[in-house]
């Protein structure tokens, strides 16, 4: 009986050994297997930024980093945590002969721009990882050394572009012992989603160059914009000065030496403030004409001044223009009608709501739906006035108003987007963005309300202006002659900018068809401002009659083609 206890005794701490036998082995196979396999990260090719006809204009190139001995160095190349990078073939082909199985090399692709400044301030850039973004991003994919979008629409659709890491598990034997067979398992990486813009390479060239002096080639400051009027599509949008995104591709913007003076980093379309001077009159006029009931046939004394109170108020033709109806007032580009109508306004001296109304409905003070950095411009009322300038609504504030001038911002985009309406009969947000990856983007529609009779006495003003009214010169040519395949209506603008020292900014803006074979027109709407260029008819009508032509014979050629 003794015997069998022990027995018993016996197999039970032989049954616990064996089983803290078998756990441990087991603890020390794990401990084992998890230094034996390892696993790769694979990153993505990012995506590919092209124009609407499949050019690049964000692509990738290759980019070789080395990493050097101690008593090494490059002097002109960028170093971050040991690595020189983006070191050019000549210098790695050196390196090797120099430093032999001393140096490290590493591949990878990174972002370049065929086109410069061209469209730097719609792509925007690239930049390396930072000691602020790798607490946040570190964990969700990205890497040390790895670049995101830092502006534009590098920034906007930075998990577009960007795709998804795949993997790789695999044995850690030695390089010289890897062989394809040690890979265990592996999960590819998802490349980025191409993105097609709306913009046209050529389109964008000739607006470039239009804000060049023609004599001295200087740059102008300004802005540019082209589309369809009826698709919303944006072929070009020009800013200048422009910046090189290759300069700001390893650091933001901020941390770039005299980043508060930088000028060429604000896109002046979309993000620039400038009063819209005479192209806002089309607001005033329909605000009269829809909210006031104001019939279009009654005329106005333009006799090149009104007083206004104890104040006179003057027309840009000193000797005055005559007797003008609505229409010929919108043509002819006349303050006075204007003045009048402001005193006939519903608390023109206290707050002038359906003039602001007008203003919102045409898409004045709100962002215009881009995917890209936008201000939202600025409808003053008795409130913002009384906050920011200590002083209540004066009658003044509207006869200004109504005219363009005065506390009154808007951006390039707004009133681009304003005379699109107009030109359709309602408004559809300018479209940047035509295609990711297969699926067309769609289209947004935004409110727009007035009726078809106020439409129609706008688009016959601006009919007119162009016909023989502040914009004739669009369509005709330095040598008199009428430009062929051409027809606009268009508004020009001169804005007082406060300071008298520099001359005012000019406007031009206008839609119309282009007649580009004998059974096709295609639409299209021009933006034309040049700061501090002075009169409109003089400084921007040129420019705009340039590019439509220029657009005309690039459409002509590529049917041809």
């Amino acid at each position: 009986m003794k015997l069998i206890k022990v027995l018993i005794v016996f197999s039970f701490f032989a049954l616990a050994y064996k089983g803290f036998s078998i756990q441990n082995n087991n603890d020390l196979k794990e401990a084992y297997e998890n230094k034996i396999y390892r696993k790769k990260t694979l990153y993505p090719e990012r995506g590919v930024i092209f124009d609407r006809d499949g050019k690049i204009l964000a692509g990738n190139r290759l980019s070789i980093d080395v990493r050097l001995p101690e008593d090494f160095s490059l002097n002109d190349f960028e170093k971050r945590a040991g690595w020189y990078l983006d070191v050019d073939l000549t210098t790695l082909q050196s390196l090797k002969t120099d430093l032999k199985e001393d140096l490290e090399v590493r591949e990878s692709l990174v972002r370049y721009y065929p086109y410069g400044r061209l469209f730097s301030l719609v792509l925007g850039y690239t930049r390396i990882l930072d000691d602020m973004d790798e607490d946040a991003l570190l964990g969700h994919g990205y890497a040390p050394l790895q670049r995101l979008g830092a502006s534009g629409i590098e920034m906007v659709y930075e998990t577009t572009l960007r795709g998804q890491n795949g993997e790789i598990l695999f044995r850690d034997l030695p390089d010289s012992y890897y062989d394809e067979n040690e890979v265990l398992s592996k999960r590819d990486a998802v490349n980025g989603e191409d993105i097609y813009l709306s913009l046209s390479l050529p389109i964008q060239k000739f607006s470039w160059e239009i804000l060049e002096d023609p004599e001295t080639g200087e740059e102008i400051t300004g802005v540019v914009i082209v589309g369809d009027p009826f698709t919303g599509e944006v072929y070009s949008m020009v800013s200048r000065p422009s910046y090189s995104p290759e300069g700001y591709m390893s650091s933001r913007w901020e941390d770039v030496p005299g980043f508060s003076n930088r000028s060429e980093l604000v896109n002046r379309a979309t993000e620039g403030l400038y009063p819209p001077a005479s192209t806002f009159k089309v607001v005033s006029a329909a605000a009269a004409l829809e909210y006031m009931n104001v019939d279009p046939s009654r005329t106005y004394n333009c006799n090149g001044a009104v007083q206004v109170g104890n104040q006179v108020f003057r027309g840009w033709n000193k000797d005055g223009l005559g007797v003008l109806d609505m229409v010929d007032s919108l043509a002819y580009s006349c303050n006075e009608s204007f003045y009048y109508l402001a005193m006939e306004v519903p608390g023109w001296n206290r707050d002038p709501k359906i003039l602001q109304n007008a203003a919102f409905e045409f898409g004045f003070g709100s962002k215009v739906g881009l995917p890209i950095a936008e201000s939202s411009g600025l409808i003053p009322n008795n409130s913002w006035k009384k906050e920011n300038m200590g002083e209540p609504w004066y009658g003044g504030d509207t006869v200004n108003m109504m005219i363009g001038q005065g506390s009154l911002l808007v951006t390039p985009i707004q009133v681009f987007s304003a005379y699109q309406a107009i030109a359709k009969g309602s408004r559809v947000s300018p479209v940047l963005v035509k295609r990711i990856g297969e699926m067309d983007q769609d289209k947004k529609h935004l409110d727009f309300s007035f009726s078809g009779s106020t439409l129609d006495t706008l688009r016959l003003g601006l009919e007119i202006a162009v016909s023989e009214g502040t914009a004739a010169r669009t369509l005709i040519d330095d040598d008199w002659t009428r430009v062929e395949g051409v027809t606009m209506s268009a508004k020009t603008g001169t804005a007082q900018t406060g300071n008298d020292s520099l001359l005012p900014h000019g406007w031009f803006v206008g839609y119309g068809d282009i007649q580009v074979s004998e059974d096709l027109k295609k639409p299209i709407i021009v933006l034309v401002l040049a700061e501090h260029a002075g009169m409109s008819s003089k400084s921007v009508v040129p420019k705009a009659r340039k590019l439509i032509k220029d657009i005309r014979d690039y459409w002509r050629l590529e049917l041809r083609d």
